[in-house]
């Protein structure tokens, strides 16, 4: 028997036959786990709440059972807030489809929890904010981070502006590179590299916002995950 607890974010679910349903968990301490519960029990449990879990399973390489309990539903403070509520969105189709099963990102975790922890006291440009930050820290866990070392173009160490989309290395304005076929590095970039990721002390800027989503989702899409079926937030949701 293989067994173990933890505390998670519900990002799915799906009716499972006639008895079940197929629960996956965005856990801190496991990744993302998929397991079944009972329809006659739990079946309150909906997607973006924060659970206590407990894992069992017969076979480790078979899917297991949960127990849900403790359900936080931070989420319910974003009902009536179009904005909040397609950033909830964004992060569960993320999730869903950018990460593996069973490979832990705790540093992932603890970004959403934010998410989940803020979702009543933050705005929605601080909540996006926070969310396209998400979205930059998993293309590096993931294994398609930004070197931010040498340059692609002369190989030396300088002041990076722009990105190449075909290498996703970094290129200082003072190459010979052509800036229009480049991305442009977002002025944020810098402070989420220096840890400030939500600070009351810098404002928020949506243009610096959404070159960082444009950056992002090409990378994401050329790189981790299929789109067909992606809902991403748009700008024009945030007031």
């Amino acid at each position: 028997m293989k067994e173990w607890s933890d505390v998670g974010i519900v990002i799915s679910s799906a009716k499972y036959g006639e008895k079940y349903k197929i629960v996956n968990v965005f856990t801190k301490n496991h990744g993302k786990i998929p397991g079944l519960i009972s329809n006659a029990k739990n079946s309150r449990f909906l997607a973006f709440s924060k659970v206590d879990v407990n894992w069992s399973s017969r076979n480790r390489d078979l899917i297991g059972f949960w127990k849900l309990k403790n359900e936080n539903q931070n989420w319910t403070y974003a009902v009536g807030f179009k904005g909040k509520m397609a950033i909830i969105q964004s992060v569960i189709s993320l999730l869903n489809g950018a990460l593996p099963i069973g490979v832990k990102h705790e540093e992932l975790f603890e970004i959403v929890d934010m998410i989940s922890c803020k979702i009543q006291i933050l705005s929605e440009r601080e909540l996006l904010n926070i969310y396209a930050y998400l979205e930059f820290v998993l293309l590096e866990k993931v294994g398609f981070g930004f070197d931010f070392e040498i340059c692609v173009e002369c190989g030396k160490k300088e002041e990076f502006c722009y990105i190449s989309p075909k290498t996703g290395r970094l290129v200082p304005g003072n190459c010979d590179s052509n800036a229009k076929n480049l991305f442009r590095i977002p002025k944020l970039w810098e402070r989420w590299r220096k840890g400030e990721i939500f600070s009351q002390n810098f404002s928020i800027d949506l243009i610096d916002i959404h070159n960082s989503l444009e950056i992002t989702l090409f990378f994401i899409r050329e790189n981790i995950f299929n789109f067909d079926n992606f809902f991403r937030i748009s700008l024009s949701e945030i007031s």
